[in-house]
């Protein structure tokens, strides 16, 4: 049940980021905000599920998930600076 909640949860944020670009889209806002609020999301998900929890992963996946990880902080520290 605890999987079921958290796929829900993970379903229900990227609906509304879709839903919140989608907006900033139409009415021709800045999309800084919401793009630093996702990556935030996404780093600190890869984060924990890589370095806290310790899943058991193969070298290529580590490899992967931590150029991902680098990817979204990159994301994140730039959005973050539009913002200012």
């Amino acid at each position: 049940m605890e999987d079921r909640t958290r796929n829900f949860q993970i379903i229900g944020a990227s609906l509304s980021y879709i839903l919140v670009m989608l907006i900033s889209w139409v009415k021709n806002l800045n999309t800084s905000g919401p793009n630093a609020i996702f990556s935030t999301m996404i780093l600190f998900g890869l984060t924990y599920k890589t370095f806290i929890k310790k899943e058991k992963l193969k070298k290529s996946e580590f490899i992967f998930r931590f150029l991902t990880i680098l990817g979204f902080g990159a994301i994140m520290l730039t959005s973050f600076r539009d913002l200012i």
